[in-house]
């Protein structure tokens, strides 16, 4: 055992042993392990000086009569005075292992927000881009269940993916304390994986370490990351969230391997790669039928095929139910699967099982942007405004340069806060963000028509309607526009193309219904609506934050939409 000093504590002796190992893993994992051991330390002996002092005898009468004398102080335990000079001497001689004598003086407080940039595909093969992506994804979601830590989701890290991102800078500009970044390089069915850990703070790595395993093997080596990042971010974990951070969802590397394929293309949100998504999800489940989070890809596949491509809902969203509560069968602790079961039950007007789903989706994962960007639009669609915005704005906190997340932010400062020029700004942002995002222009040149500006309306809504390849909402918003400015006959050529869409199963009947309310044919607007209450696509409950109809919330028609879809409360923002 090392000696130092002849009186200091054995466990003083032991304390410096272990805080200058040459193994990392055999020293202390945070400064808050060692200082925690010097105050036990210190307890230990406070409470022997304690029982020295009891057992002196009581002074005499004359020595207590005396003012100018004072009974005999006893010696302290050895080690006792100057246990915190040993504190700071063990932290120097730390300084060169674990700890950095800047950590341990400004106070090792733990750094609680993450950035996990895409690990470069070191290898020249494209063809296992899905790996290097699907590796990182699941780091992401791993650290995403420490409640304490912040982690900013895919769809933000993402875009700096092939750009030879600075960490320095993307920490700067995501406002997070650190950030991961690392390379990835397969040679056969080996594995190999460099990381770091770069703090934003005081840029410099905080950590570094290069990993080499079998294909095979990388459940046990993403765990491994996982678990030195959340050391050296010195996050204290509970039993249950490390359980919950180092969960495994299937043990079959196979099923695993078609599970990343299928996250891969699902983050394309195009309508070829969906169908190739959704086809790697099903493989997965097949491989094994209790892989819970292969079902949550699907019912994720499911939602948004009516959107991006051309999928019927009617069709398609039981598909997602049955997946999303086959997810949750396995698991209930799935967050996400309680997410996509609220947009199901929304869209079946069941407004107070959807709400439920949510605030358990909002428990369960309370860093998942997705969950209060969808709320949001629910909270909207009740006519309860300010929450809805704050969901919102708590979204876009989470993941600040989502395009989609922004764009609902820049909608609902014109549709609930009627702060046009704010409006203007945010869609301004988003085309800044992501030049190619058709809905960025469409919303505003739709915000421009709501508001009368019609001709200046028109080029947004046009462009917009282009760079999302005639999708039926875009398409929908410029028949209306030309409808307005009296160009009737190409708006009607537009609403052909909508029907004729509809006739095939794509599009909605809303839309439709949106048109010849432009064409002022109000009682097939309505005819129409009441087909969309039949399709289940769930754009007919935008009734109440659609501006367009506005003026109509009071129609006897409306109101049996109303009635129909179990509505909890009477609109109180219909315009006579």
């Amino acid at each position: 055992m090392l000696k130092y000093r002849p009186d200091l504590s054995p466990e003083i002796d032991r304390i410096i042993a272990r805080a200058i190992e040459k193994d990392p893993e055999d020293r202390y994992q945070s400064a808050a392990d060692m200082v925690s051991e010097l105050r036990r330390i210190q307890k230990q002996t406070a409470r022997v000086s304690r029982t020295m002092i009891a057992a002196l005898p009581a002074p005499s009468q004359a020595a207590a009569a005396a003012p100018d004398t004072a009974p005999p102080q006893p010696a302290k335990p050895p080690g006792f005075r100057k246990w915190w000079i040993v504190a700071a001497a063990i932290a120097l001689l730390s300084a060169g292992g674990f700890f950095s004598y800047k950590y341990f003086f400004t106070g090792a407080s733990a750094l609680d927000s993450l950035a996990v940039l895409p690990l470069v595909n070191a290898s020249a093969d494209p063809s296992i881009e899905y790996l290097s992506d699907g590796i990182t994804e699941s780091i992401i979601n791993s650290m995403t269940r420490i409640r304490e830590l912040r982690v900013i989701p895919r769809s933000t890290v993402f875009r700096f993916k092939g750009n030879d991102a600075d960490p320095q800078d993307v920490g700067t500009k995501l406002n997070v304390k650190a950030v991961l970044a690392g390379r990835m390089i397969q040679h056969g069915d080996e594995l190999e994986i460099q990381v770091d850990l770069i703090d934003v703070r005081h840029q410099s790595q905080i950590w570094g370490d290069r990993f080499q395993r079998k294909l095979t093997d990388v459940f046990s080596l993403q765990e491994e990351i996982v678990g030195k990042v959340s050391r050296e971010l010195k996050l204290t974990l509970t039993g249950e969230t490390e359980r919950a951070v180092n969960k495994r969802f299937t043990a079959s590397p196979e099923a695993y391997k078609l599970y990343l394929q299928g996250t891969y293309f699902l983050g394309k949100r195009r309508g070829p790669e969906l169908l190739k998504a959704e086809e790697f999800f099903r493989q997965a489940i097949e491989t094994d039928p209790d892989y819970a989070l292969a079902y949550v890809g699907s019912a994720d596949c499911y939602l948004i095929m009516p959107q991006y491509a051309g999928l019927f809902p009617r069709e398609i969203y039981p598909k997602a139910e049955a997946a999303a509560r086959k997810a949750l069968e396995l698991d209930n602790s799935l967050g996400e699967a309680h997410n996509d079961l609220a947009f199901l039950k929304q869209n079946d007007f069941d407004w107070k099982g959807a709400e439920v789903e949510y605030q358990t989706a909002i428990s369960l994962t309370p860093n998942y942007p997705t969950v209060y960007h969808w709320y949001s639009i629910f909270l909207g669609r009740l006519g309860r405004y300010d929450e809805a915005y704050a969901a919102i704005q708590k979204a876009a906190d989470l993941d600040p340069l989502s395009p989609v997340i922004l764009l609902n932010v820049a909608i609902q400062k014109y549709r609930v806060k009627h702060d046009l020029p704010g409006a203007l700004a945010g869609f301004q942002k988003v085309i800044d963000l992501d030049a190619g995002f058709g809905a960025a222009y469409a919303q505003r040149g739709y915000a421009l028509c709501m508001e009368g500006k019609l001709n200046e309306a028109l080029p947004d809504l046009e462009k917009g309607v282009e760079l999302s390849v005639r999708s039926a909402e875009n398409l929908a918003s410029l028949s209306y526009c030309l409808a307005k400015l009296g160009r009737t006959a190409e708006a009607r050529k537009i609403l052909d193309e909508l029907l004729g869409n509809y006739a095939k199963g794509n599009g909605s009947a809303y839309h439709i219904a949106k048109v010849y309310l432009g064409l002022g044919e109000t009682d097939k607007a309505f005819e129409w609506l009441n087909r969309d209450l039949v399709d289940r696509s769930g754009w007919v409950s935008n009734l109440t934050f659609d501006p367009v109809w506005e003026h109509y919330l009071n129609d006897p028609r409306a109101v049996a939409i109303f009635t129909k879809m179990n509505w909890p409360k009477v609109p109180d923002n219909a315009k006579q």
